[in-house]
């Protein structure tokens, strides 16, 4: 029982490793960087960044513009 769930274990883990290196040939840039991956992070990190940043601005108006009043 103990070798046939060690054996199951190697094949999973040797199903993940074929999985990684299928990833990795897709998203392989042609100087081999893996940018994707990363490329993805700045344009989120920028893009939440941008979107609070417009949300404050907006905020900051409308309540400048409510004190008026």
């Amino acid at each position: 029982m103990l070798g046939k769930m060690q054996e199951h274990i190697r094949e999973v883990n040797g199903m993940f490793a074929e999985e990684r290196r299928r990833v990795q040939k897709r998203y392989r840039e042609f100087d081999d960087c893996y940018l994707g991956h990363y490329a993805q992070w700045f344009f989120w990190f920028f893009f939440v960044l941008g979107f609070f940043l417009f949300t404050t601005v907006i905020v900051m108006m409308v309540g400048k513009w409510l004190n008026w009043f």
